[in-house]
């Protein structure tokens, strides 16, 4: 089996995306990704591991690593070219869903033990300044709190993981749904 047929063959439509705009069962030769045209947007919760298996990923096809904005901008994907991967904390939105689809992009989600990613959100969090997290969008405003704790164990912790830490595990949830 030659490489395109063995990247397709492993890329099949999963029970939601229809309603994303994604066909049932095996993605049809006219809609399955190409390695030529191949563009990969690795999504999910922060320190969950994004920029590695984007770097594992842009090592393994041979992809030009390229930098999103945090609000997705299709010209911006488009002037990107056509294989290029990168990685970005979108959430699942129609129109950001709909240009992967008309574009045979692939979305990869990361996934990690809740625990394992607060405790490297915590020490994210302790060596970045307020100017830092202005740059960085909304991806981790929620989770300045953080700052403000000098143990892990600490109240600021506690508090973000009662009132805070549920959205950022939802981010990659989301893309699991589809």
């Amino acid at each position: 089996m030659n490489s395109a047929a063995s990247f397709r063959k492993t890329y099949r439509a999963r029970p939601g995306r229809e309603a994303a705009g994604w066909p049932a069962g095996p993605v049809p030769e006219s809609r399955a990704a190409s390695p030529d045209t191949l563009k990969i947007i690795v999504v999910g919760t922060p320190k969950t591991g994004n920029t590695w298996v984007k770097h594992l990923l842009a090592e393994a096809y041979g992809l030009t690593p390229v930098r999103l904005s945090p609000e997705f901008d299709p010209a911006e994907a488009e002037a990107a070219g056509p294989r290029w991967i990168s990685h970005q904390h979108f959430l699942p939105h129609h129109d950001l869903l709909a240009w992967g689809a008309a574009h045979q992009a692939v979305f990869v989600s990361v996934v990690r033990h809740p625990g394992d990613a607060l405790v490297s959100l915590w020490h994210h969090m302790q060596k970045q300044s307020g100017r830092d997290l202005l740059a960085s969008g909304d991806a981790l405003q929620a989770a300045e709190i953080l700052r403000e704790g000098t143990d892990l164990a600490g109240d600021s912790t506690r508090t973000f993981v009662a009132h805070g830490f549920h959205l950022y595990l939802n981010l990659s949830i989301a893309w699991l749904a589809l």
